[in-house]
């Protein structure tokens, strides 16, 4: 079986190579029972402050690290709606932005709420609603590196997927539009999303010419801009050798486009190497370089001596 820590390992060895990536630890007090919290935020506020927002599922509080190292007493956080989901907490400036999904008066509701450190509300932005009969309950979400912008996506209740883009220094939402009849993906999927500083998107979805005849694997790489349009595409092709799995991954210094990950021979799930694309959207130019996996390798991930064919071979 196929060590998943060895299959992270590599995907991230190749997004180092063009990003920078940027580690961070953090000591929580033993005072602070976390145990059953849904889900919780660390937050570095001003003046080196630091907050804790706790999503308990059914209620969100917040806690301040004093100059003493004592954390506050827990406030609570109104949100509105009785049936909630936190998507998002971040700082903003001085205050802290709350991003989630409320369900109001037959309605899906996205909030962008902000709030001070003592709990009080600051300003509250609807971003997006929609009949409770019109879209699917579940948001996601995607946020640019510098968190000016937002992304967030839905299906509707025919199974097609809309991208609504949020500029959260405006509080403003940009377009809602519908992906899958921009796209037009195989099957409807998008495998992965990406969104740069300025608000352009980017997706990859598989694409089949024959269905029933599958000889070959294309991916489409689409750029869609901040109006809510395509702005380049570039499809993939892969033959001899078939994608296992892929990660994407925007890098807003040289604005191009990462994508990685495991691939096979022809119709086959044991990896025998793995492949990369680097998409530069300026020139629309793709290369696909693989990379043979050692036999020692071979060997540790699946407990098999590697086989060599005539065709097992990328160079």
């Amino acid at each position: 079986m196929t060590n998943l820590f060895h299959l992270f390992g590599l995907w991230l060895c190749f997004i180092c190579l063009y990003t920078d990536v940027l580690g961070q630890k953090v000591l929580v007090s033993p005072e602070l029972n976390m145990r059953n919290d849904f889900a919780y935020y660390i937050i570095h506020g001003k003046n080196e402050q630091v907050h804790l927002v706790r999503d308990k599922s059914y209620r969100l509080t917040i806690q301040s690290l004093s100059n003493s190292n004592e954390w506050t007493t827990e406030i609570p956080i109104e949100l509105k709606g009785r049936k909630w989901k936190v998507m998002e907490v971040i700082a903003h400036q001085s205050e802290i932005s709350i991003f989630y999904h409320s369900i109001m008066d037959q309605n899906h509701v996205l909030f962008h709420s902000k709030y001070k450190a003592n709990g009080e509300l600051v300003n509250e932005d609807t971003i997006h609603f929609k009949k409770l009969n019109q879209i699917k309950p579940s948001y996601k979400i995607k946020i640019s590196a510098n968190q000016s912008k937002i992304c967030f996506g839905y299906l509707d209740q025919d199974h097609k997927h809309h991208v609504v883009l949020y500029d959260r220094f405006k509080n403003k939402m940009l377009y809602d539009t519908c992906v899958t009849d921009l796209l037009h993906y195989d099957d409807n999927s998008v495998n992965e999303i990406e969104l740069s500083d300025e608000g352009e998107i980017f997706l990859i979805g598989e694409i089949q010419e024959k269905k029933f005849i599958k000889k070959k694997i294309i991916y489409r790489l689409s750029q869609i801009s901040t109006i809510g349009s395509i702005l380049s595409e570039k499809d993939i092709y892969f033959d001899e050798f078939w994608p296992l799995d892929l990660k994407m991954k925007f890098n807003p210094l040289n604005k191009k486009l990462c994508i990685s990950g495991l691939s096979s021979e022809r119709n086959s799930e044991t990896p025998i190497g793995f492949y990369s694309v680097l998409w530069d959207t300026n020139e629309n130019e793709a290369p696909l370089v693989f990379q043979d996996i050692s036999s020692d390798l071979f060997k540790e991930w699946t407990g098999k001596d590697k086989k060599i064919s005539n065709k097992q071979s990328f160079n």
